[in-house]
């Protein structure tokens, strides 16, 4: 999945460069987009179904800044799912640029609305893995070779 965010004057710095931990913030809002293109609403999950998929652990390597007023394309992966969770790699690129600005990933867990670990309902887990299979080319090609080389 790709995500096209721009950068507004509140999330830089005195540098006019984006803030390291909105980088989060902007794939959190992708990764939603996401869930939503394949009928997943955290409005709905606790309610519902009783589940909730917090971050439990996060990587990002910046590169190259992020300045305000830059179109960024958010690519957006899933990998390692299984019923407790997954791994969801990510990169950034500024639009009609090749250059990588950052990259990392955000580790989630499935758990009940009470906080503890459970496994994802089926319906769940078949839609991240339609996720994952969408996003296997950026993950296997972009990503991975990224996160060999830096042993993450």
């Amino acid at each position: 999945m790709i995500y096209q965010y721009r950068v507004s004057f509140s999330e830089v710095d005195y540098a006019r460069v984006l803030f390291f931990g909105r980088y989060y913030y902007v794939v959190n809002r992708g990764f939603e987009e996401w869930m939503h293109q394949h009928g997943l609403y955290y409005r709905d999950l606790v309610p519902n179904h009783n589940v909730r998929i917090p971050i439990v652990a996060s990587y990002c390597r910046y590169l190259r800044p992020a300045y305000m007023d830059d179109v960024l394309e958010v690519h957006l992966g899933v990998k390692d799912l299984t019923p407790r969770g997954f791994r969801m790699p990510f990169a950034f690129y500024r639009q009609g640029d090749e250059r990588l600005l950052a990259w990392g990933y955000l580790e989630r867990r499935f758990v009940s609305g009470d906080g503890e670990a459970r496994d994802a309902p089926e319906w769940v887990l078949r839609t991240v893995q339609t996720m994952a299979d969408e996003s296997r080319n950026f993950v296997e090609n972009v990503w991975a070779p990224l996160a060999a080389k830096m042993q993450v």
